[in-house]
């Protein structure tokens, strides 16, 4: 695999290591990079016009977070990652996510939910005209707003670390995938007026069920990558 990235280390000055990880990442969960491909990191900071030194950084944060293997004569190998593995994430991310809706619904005040509601009449106002450009830096406000309301920064922690295994900007591209964010948020939304924190929770585990649904059944079917490889060698 040869293709360059669409982005390089001069657009927008040095890549750090977190970046570099982020964007192998998304290879992986994307399954641009697969099971047993090896990952050589001279290659990588070849194809992102980086040095050296970030590209090991990353590569060692993703053997941590299981996304990478070290093997010996053959150096980092990507780890498996089954659509199971992905819905358990989304499921998890639900459960905790779900924890701070509820705790929003039980105090949030009228005021407190002006932001969210800002987000939510931009989303309608996308749906309506058809133009999606900016869903994935509106539904990423959402959530922040959401982990604001929920008051729990121990929580928040959790689902920020489970976030890592999945990738929000591919989500736009999904079948289906705007459709139920709005449909989300007008329920989360509802439960919010009505200070219903079960049916808050509900709205967000039902919401990321059906989210964990579309993704996996787009990594089942999709035949195209949504991004450029870096280059990856199986020997």
């Amino acid at each position: 695999m040869a293709d360059t990235p669409e982005r390089t280390g001069d657009e927008h000055g040095a890549r750090r290591g977190p970046d570099v990880a982020e964007y192998v990442r998304d290879l992986i969960i994307t399954r641009q990079l697969k099971a047993g491909d090896r990952v050589r990191a001279e290659q990588v900071a070849q194809a992102l016009e980086v040095s050296a030194t970030p590209v090991r950084e990353a590569l060692r944060s993703l053997q941590a977070q299981g996304f990478l293997s070290y093997q010996h004569n053959r150096g980092f190998v990507v780890s498996r990652l089954s659509p199971e593995d992905i819905r358990d994430v989304y499921i998890s991310i639900g459960l905790l996510a779900g924890e701070l809706a509820a705790r929003a619904a039980m105090t949030a005040s009228h005021d407190d939910l002006a932001p969210i509601r800002a987000i939510q009449e931009q989303l309608h106002a996308a749906e309506a005209s058809g133009d999606h450009s900016n869903v994935t830096e509106l539904t990423a406000e959402f959530y922040h707003q959401l982990h604001i309301l929920g008051q729990s920064p121990k929580i928040v922690n959790l689902v920020l670390t489970l976030d890592m295994y999945t990738t929000r900007e591919l989500h736009a591209t999904i079948p289906g995938w705007f459709e139920a964010v709005v449909r989300f948020q007008d329920l989360l939304l509802a439960a919010f007026d009505a200070h219903q924190p079960e049916a808050a929770r509900a709205a967000v585990r039902g919401h990321m069920e059906d989210v964990a649904e579309l993704f996996s059944e787009w990594l089942e079917t999709a035949s195209e990558p949504a991004r450029h490889r870096v280059p990856s060698s199986r020997t």
